[in-house]
């Protein structure tokens, strides 16, 4: 698993350096484009060490989820974006072991989030590839389930229809690529890092926070200047 992560952040760290020297790039302002996009990669949780002092302990709790997210784009002028997301990770399936027995919980988090981007290079509309600083709040919601249990004196069984929602507020900031190759069409290379740590725990930790590394496109839907 470790070595499959190390080769796809390589490849995405290479991949504009390939389209820079291609011919398919179209230099164009891309801070002033309205976008719809989907980005995909992955979410490294910083710690997932459970919390001291909790009545149990989880196992199998895994540090690298599956990532991906919506967005829309709106050029605010030159250099400025704002940018509306919603994302999603699946941390899979975590045992957490009680005195009792032990029973396994699935986890969805849902990042809800508002920030804005800087395009220090947009005052050079001619180059294909624009870098951008981001910046921004979120809303975290995370939806966890209870699967399967074993609990003493022998009691095992399936659940259905448990589900327990929890919630925080975050930030974020990072940085990223834009890749124009045509007018309606644009690459987008992206990583954050992001705070989150939730009031209680979920999944067997409350610190949810860590770098996101995605790969994604952008269709746009028009033109501000």
């Amino acid at each position: 698993m470790a070595d499959l992560t190390r080769k796809g952040l390589l490849i995405i760290l290479a991949l504009p350096f390939l389209l820079s020297g291609s011919d398919i790039c179209h230099a164009e302002d891309v801070s002033a484009f309205n976008l719809i996009g989907l980005r995909v990669g992955l979410w490294r949780m910083s710690s997932t060490d459970v919390e001291p002092g909790l009545p149990y302990y989880a196992t199998s709790t895994k540090s690298i989820s599956p990532y991906g997210e919506f967005f829309l784009c709106y050029g605010l002028k030159r250099g400025f974006v704002a940018e509306l997301s919603l994302g999603s990770c699946d941390r899979g399936e975590t045992r957490l072991e009680i005195e009792e027995g032990y029973y396994w919980e699935s986890l969805t988090i849902y990042p809800i989030s508002l920030g804005g981007r800087f395009y220090p290079l947009s005052f050079k509309p001619r180059i294909p590839w624009q870098p951008y600083l981001d910046l921004g709040v979120s809303y975290v919601v995370g939806s966890s389930s209870l699967e399967y249990g074993s609990f003493s004196p022998g009691f095992r069984g399936f659940f259905e229809g448990y589900v327990k929602t929890h919630s925080a507020f975050g930030v974020f900031t990072g940085a990223g690529l834009d890749f124009n190759i045509s007018r309606p069409l644009i690459i987008n290379f992206d990583v954050k890092y992001r705070w989150v740590k939730f009031g209680e725990e979920v999944g067997g930790i409350r610190d949810y926070s860590g770098a996101q590394f995605t790969i994604g496109f952008a269709y746009v839907l028009g033109i501000n200047r």
